[in-house]
């Protein structure tokens, strides 16, 4: 699949920095999945396809890529909702990360207050 990445990035002109910050995703675990260390999540499929102007199937294929033009898109209505809906609970599932550790924080603030209060 490396191969088939590269080749698709570099005809739509994207560096991989461009590529991984669209997915989300590290430039250096972009790297790696150009570089055939790993594989990208299925979950990362449909966008990457759709950054790399290509379609899944073609990204899974051994063979050359079929590439698309600048303004055309493979994704059917329903999977650009998928698309959009996947991101959306991404981004969800940080805010949640990010809360979690507010709370965390702030209940250890509370325990130290309560500490201090008592030997006072």
């Amino acid at each position: 699949m490396g191969a088939i990445l590269r080749k698709c990035r570099v005809h739509c002109r994207l560096s991989q920095h461009e590529v991984a910050a669209t997915l989300g995703v590290s430039q250096s675990t972009y790297s790696a999945w150009e570089s055939d260390k790993c594989t990208p999540k299925s979950s990362y499929l449909p966008a990457l396809a759709a950054t790399l102007r290509t379609s899944v199937p073609e990204l899974l294929s051994a063979g050359k890529p079929a590439l698309i033009g600048a303004g055309e898109s493979l994704l059917t209505p329903a999977s650009a909702l998928y698309l959009t809906t996947l991101q959306e609970k991404e981004q969800l599932e940080q805010e949640i990360h990010q809360l979690r550790a507010q709370v965390l924080w702030l209940t250890m603030y509370v325990e130290i207050m309560r500490t201090l209060s008592t030997l006072l």
